[in-house]
C-alpha cells in the first residue's frame, strides 16, 4: 500500500501527460486519476465518467467511417422498364414461355446441322430412315390394319410421327423426319421441368430442363433420327405421371400413366427395363396404403393404368 504522504508525486517525478484532474496536462481526458483515500493509506483508481468513454467512442466510429471510401451504387433499371419486368415475373406462363423458347432454339439448331450435314446417314439412321419410308408407303396405300400391326425389328411410334411430318410437309427430304424429333424433345423438356418443380421447387424444374435439353449427348440425338431420345423422353413423361399420381391415388394421372407406359412401349421395347423398378415401389406402397385405409380405389387405379398400357401397346407388340 501506498503512503498518502507520497501522493500526490512532485511535479518532476509526474510522467507526461499525468493529471490528478479531468482532462490532463495537455487537455485530454485522463485515463485514470487518483482518489485519495482518508486515513487508510491507500489509492483508489476510478474510471472517468461513463459520458467521457461514449464521446471518445463516437468520435472513433466518426472517423473510421470518413475514412472509409463510400460503397458504389448499386445499378437501377430503368423507370421505363420496370413495368415490363414486373409483368414478366408476375406472368404465370412464364415458365412455359421459356422452355418453348428453349425447344424452338434447339429445333433450329438441328435444322441448321442438317442443312450443313453433307455426309450419308449412318448405318443406324439410315435403317430408322428407311423403317419409316416403309411405314409411309403403308399409309399411302390404304392398308391401315397393316401399318399398325406390321412389325421392323422396332415398335413404330417414332416412325408414324415421322410419317406425319412427311404428310403434313409434302416431303421426302431428310429434315422432315429430323423435325419430328422436336416432339420428343418437347415432352422430354416440359416432363423435366415438372418433375423438379413437383420435387424440388421452379427454380430446379428451370435448372433441370436447361441441362436435359443441352446435355451434349442428348443434343447429338435429337440432331439424328433414332429412337434413344424418344425412349428418353418417354421415360420422362411416365416418371413425372408417376410422381404425380401420389403412388396411383389419383385416378386421372394413374390412366395418364397407364397411356405413357403404353406408347413408351411402341417407342423401344427396353422402356419397360426403366420403368419396372419405380413403378413396382409405388404399386407396393400403394398396396400398403390401400391397406391401412381399407379402401380399394389404389387397386382400381392400378387396374386402369394396367388396361390403359395394354390397350395402346398391345396391338402392335404382341407376337
Amino acid at each position: 500500500p501506498c503512503q498518502p504522504s507520497s501522493f500526490p508525486p512532485p511535479a518532476s517525478a509526474r510522467p507526461p501527460g499525468f493529471s490528478s484532474q479531468r482532462g490532463g496536462a495537455q487537455g485530454r481526458p485522463a485515463l485514470f486519476f487518483p482518489v485519495f483515500a482518508d486515513g487508510a493509506g491507500g489509492v483508489d483508481l476510478v474510471r472517468p465518467p461513463r459520458a467521457d468513454n461514449n464521446a471518445r467512442r463516437m468520435a472513433s466510429a466518426r472517423d473510421v467511417t470518413l475514412a472509409q471510401p463510400a460503397a458504389p451504387a448499386s445499378p437501377r433499371m430503368p423507370a421505363r422498364t420496370r413495368p415490363l419486368r414486373s409483368t414478366l415475373v408476375a406472368w404465370r406462363h412464364l415458365d412455359a414461355a421459356l422452355l418453348v423458347l428453349l425447344v424452338l432454339a434447339i429445333a433450329a439448331l438441328d435444322q441448321l446441322w442438317v442443312a450443313l450435314e453433307t455426309r450419308p446417314p449412318h448405318w443406324d439412321k439410315a435403317r430408322h430412315l428407311t423403317n419409316a419410308l416403309v411405314y409411309r408407303d403403308l399409309f399411302a396405300s390404304g392398308d391401315l390394319w397393316g401399318a399398325i400391326v406390321d412389325y421392323h425389328t422396332y415398335p413404330p411410334l417414332v416412325y408414324w410421327l415421322a410419317d406425319a411430318f412427311y404428310a403434313v410437309f409434302r416431303t421426302n427430304d431428310e429434315w422432315a423426319p429430323i423435325l419430328s424429333q422436336s416432339v420428343f424433345l418437347a415432352v422430354l423438356v416440359f416432363a423435366t421441368y415438372g418433375l423438379g418443380r413437383r420435387l424440388w421447387g421452379r427454380g430446379t424444374g428451370l435448372l433441370a430442363a436447361l441441362l436435359v435439353a443441352t446435355s451434349p449427348m442428348l443434343a447429338s440425338l435429337f440432331k439424328d433420327f433414332m429412337l434413344d431420345a424418344p425412349l428418353t423422353a418417354m421415360t420422362a413423361l411416365a416418371l413425372y405421371l408417376l410422381v404425380r399420381s401420389q403412388e396411383l391415388a389419383r385416378r386421372g394421372a394413374s390412366i395418364a400413366l397407364g397411356v405413357a407406359c403404353g406408347l413408351g412401349m411402341l417407342t423401344k421395347w427396353s422402356f419397360g427395363l426403366y420403368l419396372a423398378f419405380p413403378v413396382v415401389v409405388a404399386v407396393l406402397h400403394g398396396a400398403r396404403q390401400a391397406a391401412k385405409e381399407r379402401s380399394l380405389r389404389r387397386v382400381a387405379n392400378v387396374a386402369l393404368a394396367l388396361g390403359a398400357a395394354a390397350l395402346v401397346a398391345l396391338p402392335c407388340t404382341w407376337p
